[in-house]
């Protein structure tokens, strides 16, 4: 499940095989967050720094 507005960011496995992903937020983090974005090409996810970095990528 892909979801945002909360300006949280989430990487978290719930239930069986399901995958909970939140980008955060590029303007207003919430809780003390970085400011992110995530991208998914092909079946990768990639969770980027504003400067385009990425630091938490997964093959889905």
């Amino acid at each position: 499940m892909l979801h945002g507005h909360t300006h949280v960011p989430a990487w978290t496995d719930f239930g069986q095989g399901n995958l909970y992903l939140n980008p955060g937020s590029v303007s207003i983090p919430k809780e003390n967050t970085a400011h992110s974005y995530m991208t998914m090409e092909g079946s990768t996810a990639c969770w980027k720094t504003m400067e385009g970095a990425c630091y938490h990528q997964m093959q889905l």
